[in-house]
């Protein structure tokens, strides 16, 4: 798409002042204008309520016919988070089509940027989903997935999608293939520290995505006193996120 991205809850805030109501017209098209190339809000809203709903009509927004690498990494990141939420919400069929779409999309972006660290890290994304998604080819892919992941890190080390995605990888490789929940651990608060950075730029949900996987990695270790502290300072910066704490606490708590 991220953040899979500037702390949890920036936004951007655009002020538009017009002195006189001759004024009002043009202000309301400067706002509806903004407002259709600023989504980023959208994607974090849709996030934080898991409204699968809206975000794959948002990706069933055609690209331009020449998308510019930008415009296709934007949409790449804006597929991986929803295959993402489709595959956690066991609506399968969704994730692939997202997928299958975004495979399109990746072969696009590596024609113009072949040897971008964001091409690398949004490949090890999504082809990670996809090893969720259809496990079996993970003796095939798996290798491939994690060389794009810890290359893309290597490459660019102030890529928050590039230590997101190793922590991902790293998370859900089995160990005796190297995979290390502990490692995800490290990999995931490098990108949240990059997060914070006033000058890093990612998608608008990547950093909450990250703030939930750390919670999930801290459960599976067994420090659940930690887990419970992480969620709290995440629910005092997005109050909307109480509603998925039996996610990761179990029904009642």
């Amino acid at each position: 798409m991220k953040r899979f991205m500037p702390p949890i809850l920036a936004r951007t805030v655009i002020r538009v002042k017009f002195d006189r109501p001759r004024h009002r017209p043009l202000a309301c098209l400067v706002l509806l204008l903004i407002s259709s190339v600023l989504p980023a809000d959208s994607w974090y809203d849709w996030f934080v309520t898991s409204d699968l709903t809206a975000w794959s009509n948002a990706l069933a927004t055609p690209l331009p016919a020449d998308p510019t690498p930008r415009q296709l990494a934007d949409r790449l990141s804006a597929e991986f988070g929803g295959a993402g939420l489709a595959i956690e919400q066991g609506n399968t069929s969704l994730a692939q089509h997202i997928l299958d779409t975004a495979h399109t999309h990746l072969g696009q972006l590596a024609a113009l940027t072949p040897d971008s660290a964001e091409l690398l890290a949004l490949s090890a994304a999504l082809g990670g989903l996809q090893i969720r998604l259809t496990p079996w080819i993970a003796p095939f892919a798996g290798k491939k997935v994690w060389d794009d992941a810890h290359l893309a890190v290597q490459r660019d080390p102030g890529l928050v999608l590039a230590w997101t995605d190793a922590g991902d990888i790293d998370y859900y490789t089995p160990a005796l293939f190297g995979g290390s929940a502990q490692q995800a651990l490290f990999c995931w608060k490098q990108a949240l520290s990059l997060a914070q950075s006033p000058n890093s730029v990612q998608p608008s949900w990547l950093p909450l995505y990250v703030r939930t996987s750390i919670i999930q990695a801290e459960q599976k270790q067994g420090q659940t006193a930690r887990a419970q502290e992480d969620w709290e300072r995440l629910v005092a910066a997005e109050p909307r996120m109480e509603i998925q704490k039996s996610r990761f606490f179990g029904a009642g708590n």
